[in-house]
């Protein structure tokens, strides 16, 4: 396996490995993610599939509960070195975030859950009255207030996005 290491001069390095494509230049994971990850996204990327991605922990598989940046296609950036995998939101986007893709503890492509770490454990969601005036419902996970919204509807879309 081809590898590369990058020198963020700041003390920190970064090591990547290495996937031959048909460009130009090699694309670049994370030295520790999964093949099994590395073989889903490199199908996604080339099928053109929308993604849901959980990151987390993955030695514990705790989910993170990111709210952003966490659903659309996956891309590649331009590097000189290699090209790195981004999430973009269509088809149509010039760029996106850059993909944790060595934090990934499950991946859904059309609904259907196609990678989950062996220790995933669902975070529970409870949409319960607010506790505050102005605010119709809170949305808690696993017993914890995550966030407060002016209509039910809202709540609920929030819990759907995330789950």
């Amino acid at each position: 396996m081809k590898t590369l290491t990058i020198d963020h001069k700041n003390g920190h390095k970064s090591e990547y490995q290495l996937i031959n494509d048909s460009g130009d230049l090699p694309i670049a994971y994370h030295k520790g993610t999964k093949q099994e990850i590395v073989n889903i996204l490199e199908r996604a990327r080339e099928n053109r599939d929308r993604i849901k991605i959980f990151l987390g922990d993955t030695k514990t598989g705790r989910n993170w509960n990111e709210e952003h940046d966490t659903t659309g296609y996956i891309g590649l950036s331009r590097g000189y070195k290699a090209r790195f995998p981004i999430l973009v939101n269509n088809t149509r986007s010039m760029g996106g975030s850059s993909l944790m893709d060595h934090c990934i503890v499950k991946i859904k492509i059309g609904g259907y859950v196609k990678y989950q770490h062996p220790n995933f454990k669902e975070s529970v969601f409870e949409l319960v009255t607010s506790d505050l005036t102005g605010y119709s419902h809170n949305v808690n996970i696993d017993g914890q207030l995550y966030s407060r919204h002016k209509t039910k509807r809202s709540a609920k879309m929030l819990i759907s996005k995330m789950s």
